[in-house]
C-alpha cells in the first residue's frame, strides 16, 4: 500500500528540474540560466523518475487504485493504464528515432502528413485518450493492468539504456519537426511527473497545488 506524503504537482515538476540542473564540475561557474541542459541528464532525470513512478504504482493496493485521481473522469488505475499506453507508444518513437528510421525519407512524409492531420483530428484524438484507459482496465483486473505498465517500463528503461550520445540529435518528424530524440525524453519525463502526481495527491488529504 502507498504510503508515502504526496508533494505538490508543481513541486515535484520543480524536483526533476533540479536533478537536470548540474551537467558538470565547470557548471558552477557559468550563470545557472546560461547552462544548457545536456541529453544524458534529461536521460537520468528519466530513469530516476521512470523508478519512481514504478514504486509507486508497484505499491498501490487494489482499493487504492480505484480511487479518484486528480484527473477528470479517471481513477488511479485508469491513469496507469493510460501511462501504460503512452510509454508503450514512446519507446517504439525512441527506437524508431535512434535507428535513423524517423529522420528517413518515410519519417519525413510523416511528419508532414501529421502537421496537418493531428490538428484536424484533434477532437477525435482527445476523445480517444480519455476512452482507451476505460476499455483497459474494464478488461482487466488491476493486478494485471499494473503488471503491465511494470513490465511496459522496463522495456523503455531498456532502450534509454541502448540509447548512445549521437542518439540525441537524431531527427524525430512529427507535426512537421524535426525534433531531437531527447526531446521525447524530455516529454515522457513529464509525462511521468504528471501523472504521479495525479495520483498520489488524491492519497494525501493535505496535498495541493502550490501558487506557483
Amino acid at each position: 500500500m502507498l504510503g508515502r506524503r504526496a508533494a505538490p504537482r508543481s513541486d515535484m515538476l520543480a524536483d526533476s528540474v533540479r536533478r537536470l540542473e548540474m551537467t558538470d564540475e565547470k557548471s558552477a561557474e557559468v550563470e545557472p540560466d546560461a547552462l544548457p541542459v545536456l541529453p544524458s541528464s534529461i536521460r537520468a532525470s528519466l530513469v530516476s523518475e521512470l523508478a519512481s513512478f514504478e514504486e509507486m504504482v508497484d505499491g498501490l493496493s487494489v482499493p487504492q487504485c480505484a480511487e479518484q485521481s486528480a484527473e477528470s473522469g479517471w481513477n488511479n488505475l485508469d491513469v496507469i493504464a493510460h501511462v501504460q499506453l503512452a510509454l508503450a507508444l514512446y519507446t517504439k518513437l525512441l527506437g524508431a528515432g535512434a535507428s535513423g528510421w524517423t529522420g528517413g525519407a518515410i519519417g519525413k512524409a510523416f511528419g508532414s502528413v501529421t502537421q496537418t492531420l493531428v490538428p484536424a483530428a484533434a477532437p477525435v484524438l482527445n476523445a480517444l485518450n480519455k476512452a482507451l484507459p476505460h476499455v483497459v482496465t474494464g478488461a482487466l483486473a488491476p493486478e494485471a493492468v499494473k503488471g503491465q505498465l511494470l513490465g511496459t517500463a522496463r522495456e523503455l528503461r531498456k532502450k534509454l539504456e541502448q540509447l548512445q550520445s549521437v542518439d540525441y540529435t537524431k531527427p524525430i518528424y512529427y507535426r512537421g519537426g524535426p525534433w531531437p530524440v531527447s526531446f521525447f525524453l524530455a516529454a515522457i519525463l513529464n509525462e511521468l511527473a504528471l501523472h504521479r502526481w495525479d495520483i498520489e495527491s488524491r492519497l494525501v488529504e493535505d496535498a495541493h497545488l502550490s501558487d506557483a
